[in-house]
């Protein structure tokens, strides 16, 4: 086993209090957008069949989820095995 040496913790605690202490805490940690291309698009048309309604949103919902999970199939994941 090997044990850190006693010495390495004062120098811990002063890099700890020096970054609480200074500006570079208020940074923001924004993780950057992920973005996935799976297939081809389904056409708006085949979606919302041109209604002006929210009356398709449902069904539009059914189709991207059908249409995601036969691709994911095909391709093989583990997911949801």
């Amino acid at each position: 086993m090997a044990f850190a040496l006693p010495l390495a913790w004062p120098w811990r605690a002063l890099l700890v209090y020096l970054w609480l202490g200074s500006p570079f805490i208020f940074l923001p940690w924004i993780p950057s957008t992920i973005r996935m291309r799976i297939g081809a698009p389904l056409p708006p048309d085949m979606l919302f069949d041109g209604a002006a309604d929210d009356a398709p949103l449902g069904r539009a919902l059914v189709l991207v989820e059908a249409a995601v999970q036969a691709l994911v199939q095909a391709a093989g994941s583990p997911v949801g095995r």
